[in-house]
């Protein structure tokens, strides 16, 4: 996903539920919390598939 739509709003993501398998083997919730996550953590963790882990 691209989660340059999401700089300006860290931290506030709904809580629509469309899951994201990271590559920290982590399942997120949905892309914006998944970009969040990956836009503190400086771009360490990337996208690997749409659903859970």
């Amino acid at each position: 996903p691209d989660c340059n739509k999401y700089v300006d709003q860290l931290d506030i993501c709904t809580k629509e539920v469309d899951p994201v398998c990271a590559t920290d083997g982590q399942t997120y919730a949905n892309k914006c919390i998944f970009c969040t996550k990956k836009l503190k953590n400086s771009g360490n963790i990337g996208f690997s598939h749409w659903g859970c882990c």
